[in-house]
């Protein structure tokens, strides 16, 4: 129970008592004194009595008021001290109830399906869909989201409806989608950025990364939910966590940079029915059986990549904003066969061009930009020329040791087309793919 809550069950209880406390002795009183001769009693027989009687119900409602308090200050302290228990979280960031820590940390008190207060989380009424994409909010209470928003995430607005048409609004199916496309195309933030958008709306969020031991990652969502006794084993660590996902009406279970079918298939036969379930792969193909809309992600929007160029190089905000309108509604899908307008010969624009307007590189290539005020757009595009390729140029290597890395994956991205392009080899062939590695030069 909440201090607050303790104080006025307090004050509460200290007024019922001393109204007991008086009217009892006013009785007394009065009993010692005139004994039966109720004649004496000031007012009269008639006026006395009644003043008794209204002192002796004071007395009553006062005392079992009283026994009232006392029994709800007593239950809630029990619901408060039972299931207690420890959360450790450490090389990485946590978020608990939507707080965000981002250093090793250790949460203590925190009990199973409740609230602060004590009370189970109820989430809000669903937004309309008319309304276009929800605000960001915090997440449920005893949520594991291991990574933070990215305050830099730009468009996709389409992609982010589309999800919640599926996990949320979507009565008919249990609601399972996979998030697919190549390294780099931004699944994963994609997934980040719906988790903290959405999230509120289900009774709770739990992030498991594929790359890990899936029944780790399961168990390390128990233990972020306070679950009380908390098996040792490995084990019944999954299966009490199994079975406390089915409280709430919907839940919402991200398996985050999946690739294996077995793994995925035995996670979707675990979770219970009300678990929605959102799968990012760069695998393109996965099985009719299992029940997964595909949702395959393209590129940026040209106008959408040049925001983020200005989001992430700040000095260049301005010269984005203007390229885009400047361009107008033809931005983004430039007519061919004429002559090429001022606008595209900006260096903003064909830097978002040359970068194929895939996330990563976009990211990468900002972030640079931003460190290097003095190297200019132009300078750098011509350092890409020199460097071969845009894969060899300095700005696209490996940052991931860095805290700025959003998703924690790997961001080099020479590494990053490489395992798409193992993928592709296979016959996983399409535009979005032909693209990316032509501005590559792969």
């Amino acid at each position: 129970m909440s201090g607050q809550r303790k104080r006025e069950l307090k004050k509460k209880l200290g007024v019922f008592i001393s109204i007991f406390v008086i009217s009892l002795g006013i009785l007394i009183y009065s009993w010692v004194v005139y004994g039966a001769d109720w004649e004496r009693l000031p007012g009269g027989t008639t006026g006395g009595m009644i003043v008794l009687v209204m002192v002796a119900i004071a007395a009553a409602v006062s005392f079992v008021s009283s026994v009232l308090s006392i029994g709800e200050f007593l239950k809630t302290e029990k619901g408060s001290s039972q299931g207690t228990g420890n959360v450790e979280a450490t090389n990485g960031s946590v978020a608990a109830g939507g707080n965000i820590i981002n250093s090793p940390v250790h949460i203590g008190d925190i009990y199973y399906s409740s609230s602060p207060q004590g009370t189970p989380y109820i989430p809000p009424d669903l937004p309309t869909q008319k309304d276009g994409i929800a605000e960001p909010g915090k997440l449920p209470p005893g949520s594991r989201m291991v990574m933070p928003r990215n305050e830099v995430f730009t468009g996709r607005e389409d992609d982010l409806i589309a999800l919640a048409e599926t996990l949320l609004f979507n009565l008919q199916g249990r609601g399972m989608t996979v998030t697919t496309g190549l390294g780099g195309v931004g699944k994963s933030q994609l997934a980040v950025e719906f988790c903290y958008r959405y999230g509120r709306y289900f009774n709770g969020v739990h992030w498991l990364s594929a790359v890990s031991s899936l029944e780790a990652e399961l168990a390390e969502c128990g233990r972020m939910m306070g679950i009380q006794p908390w098996p040792k084993e490995a084990e019944e660590q999954v299966a009490v966590t199994v079975k406390a996902l089915v409280e709430g009406e919907r839940r919402l279970v991200v398996i985050d940079n999946a690739e294996e079918v077995e793994a995925v298939q035995r996670e979707l036969g675990r979770l219970p029915g009300n678990c929605r379930v959102l799968v990012t792969a760069r695998r393109a193909e996965w099985p009719v059986h299992l029940g997964l809309v595909a949702h395959p992600l393209e590129t940026l929007a040209r106008s959408e990549s040049l925001k983020l160029l200005g989001k992430l190089a700040t000095h260049l905000a301005k010269d984005a904003a203007g390229v885009i309108d400047a361009g107008g509604k033809e931005i983004n899908k430039p007519q061919k066969g004429k002559t090429k307008p001022t606008w595209a010969e900006h260096a903003l624009y064909r830097l978002a061009e040359r970068l194929g307007d895939l996330p990563l590189a976009l990211d990468l290539a900002g972030r640079y930009l931003n460190e290097r005020k003095g190297v200019t757009v132009e300078a750098y595009l011509k350092g890409m020329d020199a460097a071969g390729s845009a894969l060899k140029h300095k700005s696209l290597m490996d940052w991931s040791k860095r805290q700025e890395n959003p998703t924690e994956h790997k961001t080099n991205l020479a590494e990053t087309f490489a395992m798409s392009w193992e993928q592709l080899k296979k016959g996983e062939v399409d535009g979005l793919a032909r693209k990316q590695f032509g501005f590559a030069c792969y």
